[in-house]
């Protein structure tokens, strides 16, 4: 049982250079500012209780209450979670959730500019983020079930064996976001051209007298609350672990499969299914790839362990905002799989007083498969650095 209460402040003065009278300033990207000073203070309460109701059986109950003050309001939030052990080698465990995330200074006023690549002008322009003060918090609901195997003489007594399988589950309600340009673009200029009375007109900035999106010069958009996002999966982990000679030898695999990821409709469009794509024309969102996974093998013999991983991302798709329009020559396209491989080696000298160990990142150099963005691959899932080895000594005196 406990209690916390924090305190957040946001304050600046623009200089005269930056007066939004100035409307863009002087260098044209970024916008002017007024001064702000903003402060939030969030108290909160929580519990937690675990409950032995049986030898085999174990329950936790905890709850926490958080107050945001204002519009933001407060939030009640419980936990529960259970653990069975079935059976020498089995056990079964689970829980359920509520969690409650009030929106920040930043994102209840404010203003920043970024500059993105809108597709019908073809060229980047200055988006300019304005926070807004009736933000709701938002909130979601999680669960989960698995189950462990284990098995101390498996193989005969050769070996010990480790499975665990948990389906996992979020349903956001509510997600603070940023409005996806591209959506608005598509409400506010119909077959291309601006639509007048459309409630986003007001949102760009045309060059000159044009009335076309590719007249586009700025967009502002502002932070709001989302569509409801539900996903689900499923992760895997098996370890063996077996004597080989004068060592031991570990095998071990993890396993991440995304079955869903379902985008809510909204004012700003319909629903949607973000599962295994790159996600690149939704401001809110980043890629969500189906299947992750690691493979490695362990030796350990005395003060020395030998260490490889073989790391794995599956496929998904690159889809571009301007895919679907006639005769672009730009359709869905894969990017493809790619696998990575770790090794590391360690060791204790002088008495255990001091460790040495060498690791080498991405033995193979790969490269990190082609997307059709800026950089030519995705740095949301894929690392562009090629082939790192690292060197490290520790000593204690």
């Amino acid at each position: 049982m406990g209690s916390d209460s924090a305190t957040f402040c946001n304050a600046g003065t623009p200089g005269d250079v930056s007066d939004d009278y100035e409307g863009s300033g002087r260098f044209i990207f970024l916008a002017g500012a007024t001064p702000f000073d903003d402060a939030q203070t969030i108290n909160a309460a929580f519990v937690e209780l675990a409950l032995p109701l049986a030898d085999n059986l174990e329950t936790q109950i905890s709850a926490r209450y958080e107050d945001y003050g204002g519009d933001t309001g407060s939030s009640f939030d419980p936990k529960i979670a259970v653990r069975l052990e079935a059976s020498d080698a089995w056990t079964l465990r689970g829980s359920a959730s509520t969690t409650f995330r009030g929106p920040t200074l930043n994102q209840l006023g404010g203003r920043s500019t970024t500059l993105s690549f809108v597709g019908p002008t073809g060229t980047f322009k200055a988006v300019d983020t304005f926070g807004t003060e009736d933000l709701d918090p938002e909130s979601a609901t999680t669960a989960n079930l698995g189950a462990i195997f284990t098995r101390d003489d498996f193989a005969m007594g050769k070996g010990s064996l480790t499975v665990s399988v948990d389906y996992w589950r979020f349903d956001f309600e509510d997600p603070i976001i940023k409005e996806d340009f591209n959506s608005l673009i598509a409400l506010a200029f119909p077959g291309g051209t601006l639509d007048p009375s459309s409630p986003y007109a007001s949102r760009f900035n045309l060059a000159g007298d044009g009335t076309s999106s590719s007249d586009i010069q700025r967009i502002k958009v502002n932070m709001i609350n989302g569509p409801d996002i539900d996903t689900d999966g499923i992760d895997v982990a098996v370890m063996y672990e077996t004597d080989a000679g004068p060592g031991t030898l570990t095998y071990t695999g993890q396993l991440t499969q995304t079955l869903s990821y379902d985008v809510g409709a909204s004012e700003l469009g319909s629903g949607f299914d973000a599962l295994g794509t790159l996600n690149d024309n939704v401001a809110y969102l980043r890629p969500v790839v189906e299947l992750k996974g690691k493979l490695g093998v362990k030796y350990e013999r005395g003060d020395n362990t030998y260490n490889l991983v073989a790391n794995y991302t599956g496929d998904y798709e690159d889809n571009p905002p301007n895919a679907s329009a006639p005769n672009s020559g730009f359709g869905p396209r894969d990017i493809d799989d790619h696998i990575t491989f770790d090794m590391h080696y360690n060791t204790s000298i002088n008495n255990g007083n001091s460790a040495v160990w060498l690791s080498i990142y991405n033995l193979t150099d790969e490269d990190p498969p082609y997307a059709r963005l800026d950089l030519n691959y995705d740095p949301y899932t894929h690392n562009p650095f090629g082939r790192m080895i690292k060197l490290g000594l520790r000593h204690s005196f």
